[in-house]
């Protein structure tokens, strides 16, 4: 490797916090430019589909690193719930990951059911053979009334 193509790994080991056991060098070219893909070219489409979904909205996009053996930005976006809950409730997750050479699509969704709901209908959901190789997990919170049973549904694509 050529001495001027380390001077951004000498740049970004400066910043590193010395206190810390782990540091995590990015080059910042390669960052710049996964992050204006996202920015530019995914995050409009994924807004545009929000604003007519007649679901509230993250309002702002949010991109992190992911730890791997190349540099991957994550993108991530959410659905949020208003109307059935005092405070807005995240109905939908959607991670979109992406590298130099890859991309992954990650979505969860979010079924929150009341206490009074029938444990059969939960229990069929969770049973249903369309879910096979890939079940809904099932979380129960014994203090809420209106958010007792919540299903989470996990999927993906990648390239």
């Amino acid at each position: 490797m050529k001495r001027n193509q380390n001077n951004w790994i000498i740049s970004e080991a400066k910043k590193a916090d010395g206190t810390k056991d782990l540091i995590i060098l990015e080059n910042p070219q390669v960052r710049d430019y996964i992050d204006n893909s996202l920015l530019k070219d995914f995050w409009p489409v994924v807004l545009s589909c929000f604003e007519t979904s007649g679901y509230a909205y993250s309002p702002e996009p949010y991109i992190d690193s992911e730890l791997g053996y190349e540099l991957e930005r994550t993108l991530s976006f959410m659905l949020l719930d208003e109307k059935r809950f005092d405070l807005p409730r995240a109905i939908f997750r959607g991670k979109l990951k992406i590298s130099k050479t890859s991309w992954m699509l990650g979505r969860e969704f979010f079924l929150s059911l009341p206490r009074n709901n029938d444990p059969q209908a939960v229990f069929e959901i969770l049973g249903n053979s369309r879910f096979k190789g890939n079940p809904p997990t099932l979380t129960i919170d014994k203090e809420k009334e209106d958010d007792f049973y919540q299903i989470d549904f996990s999927a993906g694509d990648g390239g």
